[in-house]
């Protein structure tokens, strides 16, 4: 019995310990930068889901610059007071400007990846926006917000 009992267990670290591998795909690996992050933060979710947010900054910037980092908040017909609070963000190599002239050019052609935040929500997103002018700043102040899911937003023009 003891030895079903052990097994059992083990078992069971075996499987919740291959949740926590990951394997890191290199821009260089893959044909392009949908794909780099389809492979590394779509495919690989379950590395990222519930770790701190620094854990996707991190990986991320080992192969792109972030130049752009929006908090996503939460709709104000949510809250009884009309309050709106940061529940993700969006990550980006363009630059705001940049995101812009290509969104203008080929309103369908943009690409960033977002992250979902675990709740409780309870950055207002107003006063995060007033307070943190940087992408660092606000990278900084979101780092330890635990990750609720990954997905690639991916728009091509047709």
């Amino acid at each position: 019995m003891k030895k079903i009992v052990f097994i059992f267990i083990a078992v069971l670290l075996s499987l919740s310990m291959s949740a926590q591998n990951f394997r890191h795909y290199t821009l260089s690996e893959v044909v392009d930068t949908v794909q780099y992050l389809n492979h590394n933060f779509v495919n690989q979710k379950s590395y990222f889901i519930g770790k701190p947010f620094s854990e996707v900054l991190k990986v991320y910037q080992l192969d792109l610059p972030l130049k752009f980092l929006s908090p996503n908040n939460t709709s104000p017909w949510n809250d009884k007071w009309g309050d709106m609070y940061i529940n993700g963000a969006a990550l980006s190599w363009y630059t705001e400007a940049e995101c812009k002239k290509i969104f203008y050019k080929h309103i369908n052609a943009i690409c960033y990846i977002d992250v979902d935040f675990e709740p409780p929500y309870n950055i207002h997103v107003f006063n995060f926006m007033d307070i943190y002018k940087t992408l660092e700043e606000m990278a900084l102040h979101l780092k330890d917000i635990l990750v609720k899911d990954i997905r690639v937003i991916e728009k091509t023009s047709k």
